[in-house]
């Protein structure tokens, strides 16, 4: 059964880099998942050891599986990548659950 550790609020800019990171005791792989508003489907970024192909290659894991560290990165940035991300440790039969809410601003702009 999975448990709720923490769901984090996260802003950034159009073009920056976000990194959304997970942490897993557990000794396997997570899941990483995106719901992009509240009456969408969930749609798998990550699984397996590999990001799904609609995310590529702006969309990237840093994998560090003996630490535990599996970040998902996302560069740049785009408005359509605000909603929640998921990761789930054990494809989520583990014992963590984190969940990012991404909100991305417009860019930033200039005047001269």
């Amino acid at each position: 059964m999975t448990s709720l550790v923490g769901a984090v609020n996260v802003t950034s800019v159009v073009d920056d880099a976000v990194t959304l990171p997970c942490h897993t005791t557990l000794d396997k792989d997570v899941d990483w998942l995106h719901k992009d508003t509240p009456t969408s489907g969930v749609y798998y970024v990550y699984s397996n050891a590999v990001v799904y192909d609609i995310f590529k290659p702006r969309f990237t894991v840093d994998r560090r599986p003996d630490q535990g560290d599996y970040d998902l990165v996302i560069s740049p940035v785009q408005l359509a990548d605000s909603g929640l991300y998921i990761c789930i440790d054990d494809m989520g039969l583990g014992k963590q659950l984190v969940v990012y809410q991404l909100t991305v601003l417009p860019g930033r702009y200039f005047t001269y």
